[in-house]
């Protein structure tokens, strides 16, 4: 109950900026419950959406919203970071049908700075040991301006 009361006096001395991103966080944590998402992958509205079976590669989405900016009005490092990450992940998912796999190493590097708009993934996954894969992603935004390239490496859980 105090931590109701708590938020309550927080809420009211929000400014209108933060009450709309507080608000957009709400809905985002009330439409992760059963959903396949986690309320993480929802605040980058992430989706794999494609595969592109003559290149081998993932497809994936995210959209650039104010919450993931910094300080200089772009992208945060982490968020795209974190995209890149999830995408890698995803696109593991779906090759081995389920399976599941940790991070073991990411390197990312930033190559121009996310603006605006949705930025896409081009995931693959092109090597694979007993246990370990290494995946690799090129990020582009809706101009086809390319973002960040990234890989990393994977380690299959067992079943």
């Amino acid at each position: 109950m105090m931590e109701q009361i708590e938020l309550r006096d927080m809420i009211d001395q929000l400014s209108d900026e933060d009450a709309k991103s507080l608000t957009t966080l709400v809905r985002l944590l009330k439409h992760t419950h059963g959903k396949p998402y986690s309320f993480f992958e929802r605040i980058l509205d992430f989706d794999i959406f494609g595969f592109d079976s003559e290149r081998g590669l993932y497809q994936s989405k995210m959209t650039i919203r104010d919450e993931l900016r910094n300080k200089m009005k772009i992208l945060h490092g982490g968020a795209l970071s974190t995209f890149v990450d999830t995408s890698m992940g995803a696109a593991i998912y779906q090759q081995f049908q389920g399976e599941r796999a940790v991070t073991i190493d990411l390197h990312v590097q930033f190559l121009s700075p996310g603006i605006t708009g949705d930025l896409f993934a081009e995931t693959k996954i092109i090597k694979q040991g007993r246990r370990t894969l290494f995946v690799t992603t090129n990020v582009i935004d809706q101009n086809q301006q390319l973002i960040a390239v990234a890989n990393g490496i994977f380690h299959r859980k067992s079943k």
